[in-house]
């Protein structure tokens, strides 16, 4: 093999390597489906703690969001229009920052203002209990405390948000 030295056979098989192990992994995310009771989670916004157990019993949707997501921004108009118009019902919203800086996401919530819990999962670990791999994402949770319904992607109209948010009632 003149012309082609074993260093660069040794380097184009690791580089191989690398795109393979990249292109084969997945998120440790864990799968939710429809009918699961919702992962708990406790978490602290602005030291004031944020626990999933508390909304046990009420209609709950949970939005997670990023700033830098177009999608995110159209969706989450729908998402407050609900949460105001369906309070007196008992529905609950908790958003989800991910996938984002703080910085980025206490934007998102200044620019919407947001009338409900907000949580900055940095980390991603709200969000692989929940199988959460884009934004948005909503999920719909009963009194039973059931998943009702999981939407991926942007919420396209208030008439389908509320095809999901009325059943919880």
């Amino acid at each position: 093999m003149k012309g082609f030295p074993l260093n660069r056979i040794i380097l184009l098989i690791a580089l191989a390597l690398v795109v393979r192990a990249v292109l084969n992994y997945t998120p440790p995310v864990q799968s939710l489906v429809v009918g699961d009771p919702p992962p708990a989670f406790s978490v602290s916004v602005d030291n004031k703690p944020v626990d999933i157990e508390t909304f046990k019993g009420a209609p709950l949707v949970i939005f997670f969001f990023a700033n830098w997501c177009p999608c995110s921004h159209d969706s989450a108009p729908f998402v407050i229009q609900a949460a105001k118009e369906f309070e007196k019902n008992g529905l609950k919203v908790v958003a989800v920052g991910i996938m984002d800086s703080e910085e980025e996401l206490r934007k998102f919530t200044a620019k919407h203002a947001l009338p409900f819990p907000v949580v900055y999962d940095s980390k991603g670990e709200v969000a692989g209990k929940y199988g959460v791999v884009t934004t948005p994402s909503s999920i719909f949770i009963g009194r039973d405390w059931k998943v009702a319904s999981i939407l991926v992607g942007k919420i396209k109209t208030y008439g389908s948000l509320l095809e999901r948010v009325k059943p919880l009632l």
